[in-house]
């Protein structure tokens, strides 16, 4: 939730898994991402969608522009003068993720800073998230450990939690 009052701003970065090494060229611009998050903020009130600073590597000079960012482990979106209301931030990937550690029950750790938002009586913050089955096993009685803390000034209990699993291309699985 923005109040309108202040900026509201969200980064998102995680140190990507090695890339194969590529033959050598002079300024080879080939996107080097193995693991490509995503980062979007959208105002629940109109579904406008606000999207990370990126640059043009073909006109480094040039200012840098908002789209979808597929050369950087790290993704920042701006918005300077939000409207008031509430807004949704989401992280996704496209593809598949490599997880060279974990290769059955895949992982990105990532990490995610959000500011500006508006400090409520109760601000319930999500620290953690797992799936607990490996593989493609998903269902609606799914097993999941949820870690949720509570970042506001209130007290609160019995609080109930709804997830969605969705696969790359976003799709309920």
């Amino acid at each position: 939730f923005s109040t309108g009052n202040q900026p509201l701003v969200a980064t998102l970065v995680w140190t990507d898994v090695p890339a194969e090494e590529p033959e050598p060229a002079l300024n080879d611009r080939t996107p080097m991402l193995v693991n490509d998050l995503d980062l979007r903020i959208t105002r629940v009130a109109d579904g406008e969608v606000f999207y990370p600073w990126k640059l043009d590597p073909d006109n480094p000079a040039a200012p840098a522009t908002t789209g979808d960012n597929l050369a950087d482990n790290v993704e920042k979106i701006q918005l300077q003068f939000p409207d008031a209301g509430e807004y949704i931030v989401e992280v996704s990937h496209k593809g598949e993720i490599i997880d060279p550690v974990n290769p059955i029950n895949k992982r990105q750790s990532f990490s995610l800073v959000i500011s500006g938002v508006a400090e409520r009586t109760i601000d319930l913050a999500l620290t953690n998230a797992n799936v607990l089955v490996s593989g493609c096993d998903f269902g609606e009685n799914t097993p999941a450990f949820v870690e949720i803390e509570n970042k506001g000034q209130q007290d609160v209990t019995d609080v109930v939690v709804y997830f969605e699993v969705k696969d790359s291309n976003n799709n309920l699985v």
